[in-house]
């Protein structure tokens, strides 16, 4: 959603550009990514600035990206009412003589990384760009990801690349400091109350987050796996919206494709989607065959989706008819799994387990593997990491 390089106790007049911030001496720069589910806008007082950029909202016009000045009063203001906007957003803070400071949303529709040299921060949702500030191997998070145990905290697979979790603020004044938010709160499972329309509240929150977005506004394709997750999605946008969404897909091989195959026929012929179905057969382009990026040595994250060759397939050929928007289903199976007081099981990722390839060093710093993790959020972490893996797609 963003890329930064910010210069702290430099020039902090900002001007717009039409594709980016930037500052009087050049020495900052924020650069939106261009999408038209996005805007930014900036505020100031004459001394601090504050710059948004955040997906729309539907019924909302998009607003002039250029700093507007206010009072300090009213600065204080905006800067309150820019954390309580209900989409996702990143706000960037600068004020001369101050450390730059980058707050991420709660939502976490596109990731976002950092690192640093002696003068700059320097920020991006895609990692590559900042390969160059890797200075080695973090043992710890590499040892999570050998066991299949992911954390969701500010650790990435490299030394000197950091993750800026949900709610997180990175302070940057010559030293690196990133701030988790107050843990959000949970509540435990409560005994549903007689007559208590569960559907029909689950149908109601599907609906307020579909109309919150201006979909109308763009060319949208539903993502329609044949899972449970994303066919809820298409099938309430489908009876919301007849013919008016087509549908697309990644045709996985193995012992599942078969039962996919039979899903997608069976929703494609209940309910009115548009055409065309946009379905690649990712056995056509598999990973790590002669042109998967991964093989060819191209930079890319560790993060990424291990379908990724596929994955990009997809979305070019929907950018190719025109799709900006993709409409998927993620986290429906972490909102309902159950607890290990409602469910007492064996977590996945033990250390215990017989792995071939985990030696005594990664046992070893699996001990710690629970250190330094980000507090609760809203929505369950392996549903961030998730979208952390698909949205660069």
């Amino acid at each position: 959603m963003i890329k930064v390089r910010l210069t702290p106790y430099a020039s902090t007049e900002w001007t717009w550009d039409d594709s980016r911030y930037v500052t009087a001496d050049r020495t900052s720069e924020i650069t939106p990514y261009a999408h038209p589910m996005l805007e930014q806008v900036a505020v100031t007082d004459g001394s601090r600035t504050l710059l948004v950029v955040r997906e729309r909202v539907a019924g909302r016009e998009t607003t002039d990206p250029s700093p507007r000045t206010l009072p300090p009063g009213d600065f204080d203001k905006a800067r309150t009412l820019a954390e309580q906007w209900p989409t996702d957003y990143v706000l960037v803070e600068t004020a001369p003589g101050d450390p730059c400071r980058v707050t991420a949303g709660p939502g976490g529709i596109a990731p976002l990384y950092v690192a640093h040299d002696r003068t700059s921060l320097h920020g991006s949702w895609d990692m590559a760009d900042l390969a160059e500030h890797a200075v080695g191997l973090s043992p710890r998070e590499v040892a999570r990801l050998l066991v299949y145990r992911p954390r969701y905290s500010t650790e990435t697979v490299f030394r000197g690349i950091h993750r800026v979790t949900e709610r997180t603020t990175v302070v940057f004044g010559g030293h690196l400091h990133l701030h988790y938010p107050e843990p959000a709160l949970h509540s435990g499972p409560r005994e549903l109350k007689p007559g208590a329309d569960v559907l029909g509240a689950f149908v109601n929150a599907m609906d307020d987050a579909i109309d919150l977005r201006p979909l109308e506004s763009v060319k949208t394709v539903l993502h329609l796996t044949g899972g449970f997750d994303s066919g809820t999605v298409g099938t309430r946008l489908a009876e919301r919206y007849p013919n008016r969404f087509s549908t697309a897909a990644l045709l996985i091989g193995g012992p599942g494709r078969s039962h996919q195959i039979r899903r997608r026929t069976e929703i494609l012929k209940t309910l009115p989607f548009a055409e065309p179905d946009h379905l690649i057969d990712a056995m056509k382009h598999a990973p790590l065959t002669a042109d998967c990026a991964r093989v060819r040595g191209e930079r890319i994250s560790p993060y990424e989706e291990p379908l990724h060759r596929p994955f990009t397939r997809l979305t070019d050929v929907l950018a190719e008819h025109g799709a900006r928007v993709v409409v998927t289903g993620l986290g429906g199976d972490e909102m309902v799994a159950l607890s290990q007081d409602e469910y007492p099981h064996k977590p996945m990722g033990e250390i215990s387990d017989a792995l071939p390839w985990v030696g005594q060093r990664a046992r070893a710093a699996l001990e710690y593997a629970d250190d330094g993790i980000a507090p609760p959020a809203a929505v369950n972490s392996m549903t961030l990491l998730s979208l952390e893996t698909t949205a660069p797609c």
